[in-house]
């Protein structure tokens, strides 16, 4: 979902990710805190 919402950031303008203490619009973030919480998730997914 976090890389569609990247390539299609109108389709997810209400999408809030919570990270380090704080919430925000995932598609109001930079490109690069956008890739950080995509490969968090990625590793966190694969420590399972």
């Amino acid at each position: 979902m976090l890389l569609d919402a990247q390539k299609n950031p109108d389709r997810y303008a209400n999408l809030i990710v919570r990270v380090w203490g704080w919430s925000g619009y995932f598609t109001e973030l930079d490109k690069t805190y956008q890739d950080h919480i995509i490969e968090r998730l990625e590793f966190e997914n694969t420590q399972t």
